[in-house]
């Protein structure tokens, strides 16, 4: 789910999982490694069908958030559209919307095959979504259960907008066509269908233990100032799982070096202990090529001010400052978006 938003994480969470299951075709080949190749295309569905209801209340509908730090794209596509047709645009309970609608827009924030795609053509509307790609047109075809536009386009949608309430005929045939679409295809119990069909094999990864890492690490730096018990909680799995991984040898997975020097770093400042120390230079030990590492023990030695580095005062300077600012860029560590469908 939402690999749009959080796809550097999900290529973890892909070694943990027998199966993993993407909602976002266009993304498969960034979650597929060597090792991981039991990865299947699901798409999202509409949970049930609403019933279109014959007496119509709204023209044109967008229901979705509208919040203009999450997506401000859409709040001037959606502000433009306004001032060209008639929109009612909102937030809250589609369901008590769409069915009641002669035309649904669609929107994305990434150009993501949505739910909103499966509940608007759930309800009979006339779906009018974004011309994109993650298999929109390999489910649907233009003009037989749906209309596109281009994205932003703002001209192009008023034009599709007044040219189908002007050809009732034509929208209601569309519309029906697309309801009975989802209906044979694209409903949560034909989703449930093709996970069974599909099956599942026990998966053995060499990254298993890394990529739990990886996984408490987000966990902790999301309840580092949120929940004290939680984020501590989460930073004794994520160092357990990286010296499991130490002690398996397992392959280091790009990327994931940064999570270990958070996960180590913090370890170490919340227990007052030297755990994740060790943890840290034997995995950079074992991965002396890896950059992010190298930069740990850079700034490591700074902190300690032992040993000599056979370097003049300036260039230690710069080695310092240099690998202060990468430590700090691990420290802070990737948080996970929210979601703005």
């Amino acid at each position: 789910m939402d690999t749009h938003h959080h796809w550097e994480l999900h290529k973890f969470l892909t070694h943990i999982f027998d199966k993993t299951f993407v909602a976002q075709k266009d993304y498969l080949p960034s979650l597929a490694t060597p090792y991981i190749r039991d990865i299947s295309w699901l798409p999202l569905w509409s949970q049930d069908l609403m019933t279109p209801l014959e007496e119509k209340t709204y023209k044109t509908v967008f229901v979705g958030t509208l919040n203009k730090t999450l997506n401000p794209e859409r709040l001037n596509f959606f502000s433009q559209l306004q001032q060209k047709v008639d929109i009612f645009v909102t937030q809250g309970n589609y369901r008590e919307i769409y069915p009641r609608s002669h035309i649904v827009v669609n929107q994305t924030v990434k150009g993501d095959l949505n739910y909103r795609v499966f509940e608007a053509l759930a309800a009979g509307a006339l779906l009018i979504t974004e011309r994109t790609g993650n298999g929109l047109l390999e489910l649907f075809s233009e003009k037989k259960h749906l209309v596109t536009y281009e994205k932003n386009n703002v001209e192009e949608a008023a034009e599709k907008i007044r040219y189908y309430l002007n050809n009732f005929a034509q929208k209601e045939e569309i519309a029906k066509k697309g309801y009975e679409e989802v209906k044979q295809k694209h409903l949560a119990e034909h989703r449930a269908y093709d996970i069974l069909r599909k099956g599942v094999s026990k998966l053995h990864s060499p990254m298993a233990s890394f990529a739990a890492m990886v996984n408490f690490a987000v966990l902790a730096k999301l309840n580092e100032k949120v929940d004290k018990v939680l984020f501590e909680k989460a930073l004794e799995k994520a160092i357990h799982y990286g010296v499991k991984a130490l002690r398996r040898n397992e392959p280091l997975i790009e990327g994931c070096s940064v999570y270990a020097i958070y996960t180590g770093v913090k370890y170490d400042q919340v227990k007052n202990v030297k755990i994740g120390r060790d943890f840290l230079h034997k995995l950079a030990n074992l991965h002396s090529n890896d950059l992010y590492l190298n930069f740990y023990l850079i700034w490591q030695h700074s902190k300690d001010a032992s040993g000599a580095m056979t370097l003049p005062e300036e260039i230690l300077t710069i080695l310092y400052e240099g690998a202060e600012q990468v430590v700090k860029s691990c420290l802070k560590s990737p948080e996970i978006p929210k979601s703005t469908e």
